[in-house]
């Protein structure tokens, strides 16, 4: 066998376990909100994770390959082609490493830090450093800063929101029913601009000017879905809502499996979670239990579309050193980035409930509202950044969200 194909079989091979790893400990991250404010437990998480971050990876998991596979260095400035694929697996290798030892720990880590690093570490090591792309490098890190923050900012700005216009004042139950239909369709109205924006070409808008492209596709599409989701929710999630309440009009009951094979509701669970009334607003938090749960759907989403690239990127740089086209940009197809998707599910699906039980466990007294208003402000802010062909760490993220509205 040829030095290229055993490369190429070596890399595929820890590539995916990589992912694999990611999908243990990253993905873990992501839901971890949702399951530490008990909107979803561990087994509902799994679901949520399977499919969102399969559609994430499918549909939007192109973007940021290229920032990992050529905007750190590039393969002209390193020499010699061979030794530049080989400086991909080891990143590859090393960053699976390090986020599966960290995984076995049940420590919540980033795998875009890890394997940034590595890729700047191989090129310092090959005496290379000096080629190191640094104003790409500067914008990467930078975007580790501006994310967060901006998650944050949203996440803010919705509670603070939510918090006057909703759970404080009289009558706040008919308010959190009336709210209900606009907030889940602000957020698969926003799912679905970032589909077009940041999926496949097919999909992608042929404008002359992004001001055409706002204009004539993202705002109609925008409002198209807004209008859509917002019927949903008014006729069926609200519907569904009523159909679970009790007679008392104080209480909702949303029915879910007890531990000792009865039933109890979200609103009393999220109440001997919390711990203290004031917090969660009483029964008005259960009406945004469908929310945070949406919300979780988005984050798996935007993780699935930005972290996949960083096994990607990589061994796309192998590929085509295999093809003997190492000098130029290769665009993998779609069934690669679907496959990249299957191994994280695989590692959320037998590894993640000990990172999510360490993240989950952090997160004593995030209500419902909270838990929502804090995933909607990551799930935008990682959207945006892998839109713009940006790794960032969705475990950063995830946590200036959580801690402003906290």
């Amino acid at each position: 066998m040829a030095v290229e194909d055993t490369l190429l079989a070596l890399s595929s091979l820890v590539a995916f376990a990589m992912l694999w790893a990611a999908g243990a400990n990253d993905v873990a991250n992501a839901l971890g909100t949702s399951v530490g404010s008990k909107a979803l437990t561990f087994q509902r998480a799994i679901v949520v994770g399977a499919i969102f971050e399969l559609l994430g990876a499918s549909l939007v998991g192109g973007g940021v390959e290229s920032t990992i596979e050529s905007d750190i260095i590039s393969v002209n400035d390193f020499g010699s082609p061979r030794r530049f694929a080989i400086g991909m697996f080891a990143a590859i290798a090393a960053t699976f490493l390090w986020v599966t030892v960290a995984t076995i720990a049940a420590l919540p880590v980033s795998t875009t830090h890890a394997i940034i690093g590595s890729v700047i570490g191989f090129a310092i090591a090959e005496g290379r450093g000096r080629f190191l792309q640094g104003q790409n490098i500067g914008l990467t890190a930078a975007s580790w800063i501006v994310s967060p923050l901006l998650g944050g900012l949203i996440a803010f700005g919705i509670y603070l929101m939510l918090k006057h216009l909703v759970l404080k004042p009289t009558s706040r139950l008919r308010r959190a029913e009336l709210s209900l239909p606009y907030l889940f369709a602000l957020n698969l109205a926003t799912d679905a601009v970032f589909v077009v924006a940041g999926g496949p070409d097919l999909l992608r808008p042929r404008t002359d000017s992004p001001e055409q492209a706002l204009g004539q596709i993202y705002v109609p599409i925008f409002v198209g879905t807004f209008v859509v989701a917002g019927l949903a929710g008014r006729f069926w999630l609200l519907g569904w809502i009523r159909r679970h309440r009790h007679d008392n009009d104080e209480e909702l009951l949303l029915p879910l499996s007890a531990p000792d094979g009865g039933r109890t509701t979200i609103a009393s669970r999220q109440q001997q979670h919390t711990g203290d009334a004031t917090n969660s607003y009483g029964p008005c938090e259960a009406y945004f239990a469908p929310l945070t749960v949406a919300s979780a759907c988005t984050v798996a989403f935007a993780h699935g579309g930005n972290d996949v690239a960083n096994a990607l990127g990589p061994l796309s740089v192998v590929i085509n050193f295999w093809r003997n086209h190492l000098d130029s940009h290769l665009s993998l197809p779609f069934w690669v980035n679907f496959l990249g998707g299957v191994a994280i599910v695989a590692g959320l699906t037998t590894y993640g409930q000990r990172v999510m039980e360490t993240v989950g466990s952090g997160i004593t007294r995030l209500s419902f509202s909270k838990a929502f208003a804090a995933q909607f402000g990551a799930s935008v802010s990682i959207l945006t950044a892998t839109v713009l062909g940006l790794p960032i760490s969705t475990t950063a993220v995830l946590r200036r969200p959580w801690a402003r509205c906290h």
